[in-house]
């Protein structure tokens, strides 16, 4: 069942641009959750995959947060997003 979940995700990789999206368009800031929800929404994520734990057993990180994270960190690194606060991300201005 878990591979099953996970295989349904997006890797990490492929979730670069749509997270540039949602911040672009937006007029605020977003915390983690609305992004992740927001690009769920964009890719069609099943519900039943966003579900899935990273490590089950081991806390209640799902697989997909953790792989929104590291998308996260990877366009931050670019320069391409910056974080606001502890838990808000917005598009930087020449990425826009």
């Amino acid at each position: 069942m878990r591979a099953l979940s996970h295989s349904a995700l997006p890797r990490a990789s492929q979730l670069d641009e749509p997270i540039l999206h949602v911040l672009k368009t937006s007029p605020d800031t977003l915390d983690n959750d609305a992004i992740d929800q927001a690009v769920a929404r964009q890719l069609g994520v099943p519900e039943q995959a966003l579900r899935a734990l990273h490590t089950p057993g081991h806390g209640t990180r799902t697989e997909f947060a953790y792989r929104m994270a590291w998308a996260r960190t990877r366009l931050r690194l670019k320069g391409l997003i910056e974080r606001v606060g502890s838990r808000s991300w917005r598009a930087v201005r020449q990425s826009l």
